[in-house]
């Protein structure tokens, strides 16, 4: 029986392993940025170490979350 249970636990903590995110944590905050003649939301991606837009909703798309 104790073979049993040592194999559940390694099972167990080598999925909990795996389950952690890749990389430093970030914060997620997005600014009000003008970017070669655009202005809007825009977040900051470490990846790329830029700003990224964030895309408006429409109207449609806004009624078709919140009905």
């Amino acid at each position: 029986m104790k073979p049993i249970w040592t194999g559940a636990m390694i099972t167990i903590g080598a999925l909990a392993a795996a389950a952690t995110p890749a990389g430093t944590p970030d914060p997620f905050f997005t600014r009000h940025v003008t970017m070669e003649g655009r202005s809007g939301q825009a977040y900051y991606s470490s990846t790329s170490r830029t700003f990224r837009f964030i895309a408006p909703v429409s109207n449609e798309e806004l009624a078709a979350v919140t009905h």
